[in-house]
C-alpha cells in the first residue's frame, strides 16, 4: 500500500495518541485498584478533595479514547469505511476535551501528583499531546478531503 508522507504522520500519529491515552487509563486503573478493591479511587480521590466519579470518568475516558484510536488505525489499514472517520472525529474530540480539562487538573495547587497518571505535573506534556492532538486532526481531515 503507497501511502502518503502526511497519511503516514496521520496514523502515526493516531496510533501514538491511541497508545498514550490507553496506557494513561490503565495507569489510573491500577491506582484505583492498589488496594485490592474499587475502593482505591475514592481513597485517592477523598485525600485530594476530588469527587470520585471525575476519577473513574478520566479513567474510562482514557481508556476508551486509546482504544478508539488504535481501532481507527486498523480499520483504516483494511478499508476506508464511514464507521472510521465516526470513531477518529469522536476519539478526537473527547480526547480534546479531556486534555483542556487536563490543563485545569494540572495548575491546581492542592492536588496531588499521585493523583494522575504519570505522577507528576507536568504542563508540557499536557501541551505536547494537545498540539499532537489538533495537527492530527488536521492531517486527517486534510487526506479524508483529498479522496
Amino acid at each position: 500500500m503507497n501511502l502518503s508522507i502526511p497519511k503516514k504522520l496521520n496514523l502515526l500519529l493516531t496510533l501514538i495518541l491511541g497508545i498514550f491515552f490507553l496506557e494513561d487509563g490503565i495507569r489510573l486503573m491500577e491506582k484505583a485498584m492498589l488496594h485490592l478493591s474499587l475502593s482505591g479511587a475514592e481513597n485517592l480521590s477523598a485525600k485530594n478533595d476530588v469527587p470520585v466519579y471525575f476519577y473513574w470518568f478520566g479513567m474510562l475516558m482514557d481508556i476508551l479514547i486509546g482504544l478508539g484510536f488504535i481501532v481507527s488505525v486498523s480499520l483504516n489499514q483494511i478499508k476506508k469505511h464511514w464507521l472510521v472517520d465516526k470513531i477518529f472525529y469522536l476519539s478526537t474530540l473527547v480526547s480534546f476535551i479531556l486534555i483542556l480539562i487536563a490543563v485545569h487538573v494540572h495548575v491546581i495547587p492542592a492536588l496531588s501528583a499521585a493523583l494522575l497518571p504519570m505522577t507528576f505535573k507536568s504542563m508540557s506534556t499536557v501541551f505536547l499531546v494537545l498540539l499532537m492532538i489538533v495537527v492530527n486532526y488536521y492531517l486527517y481531515r486534510d487526506e479524508t478531503k483529498s479522496h
